[in-house]
């Protein structure tokens, strides 16, 4: 359990020093995110597409093998040529991400309220993440540097909520 709470906590600490750089440096971490994806997409489509041929004799049962790995370059391709194109599409991809987050979070104050332990405080804060992710989703930014520093302050919106339910939960269990 211990070991739980401690993976806990080094996640909402990479979640608030993440919202922090992208509030100070919001484009250069966006193109980042889509060199990483471009290169990482890259390779690994390309892998794909070369097992597919490795085992031409068996090529017929490994078909998806050669489409995945098709996609998966051209979306490399995309994100390392265009990186704009991959940032436009990239606040609905992570605001779908901080949704589900502030739905578990509903959940854990749901969870403390079953312990009638102080969980309002929880709820409050699982509605805020929730709302920045439906506003991620609905109302993606025309301006990337504007949706890059507004998902950080979503990120730290959440890595608060996370780390106040942490101490809670290990207040409650006294670990």
């Amino acid at each position: 359990m211990k070991k739980f709470y401690s993976n806990q906590s080094v996640f909402t600490i990479i979640y608030l020093i993440l919202g922090v750089i992208l509030l100070i440096h919001p484009m250069a971490v966006g193109k980042l995110v889509c060199y990483t994806i471009g290169i990482l997409s890259l390779c690994y489509g390309l892998w794909r597409i070369y097992g597919y041929w490795k085992i031409r004799e068996m090529a017929g049962f490994f078909q998806i093998d050669l489409i995945t790995g098709v996609i998966l370059a051209v979306l490399g391709v995309i994100a390392l040529s265009r990186p704009s194109l991959l940032l436009s599409i990239l606040p609905l991809i992570l605001g779908l991400i901080i949704l589900m987050d502030g739905l578990v979070t509903l959940n854990k104050a749901l969870n403390l309220r079953k312990m009638d332990y102080r969980w309002k405080y929880l709820l409050s804060w699982s509605l805020v993440v929730m709302i920045l992710g439906i506003i991620l989703v609905i109302n993606p930014f025309g301006s990337a540097l504007l949706m890059m520093r507004f998902l950080g302050a979503a990120l730290i919106v959440d890595g608060a909520a996370e780390l106040w339910w942490y101490f809670k939960l290990k207040e409650l269990f006294e670990l």
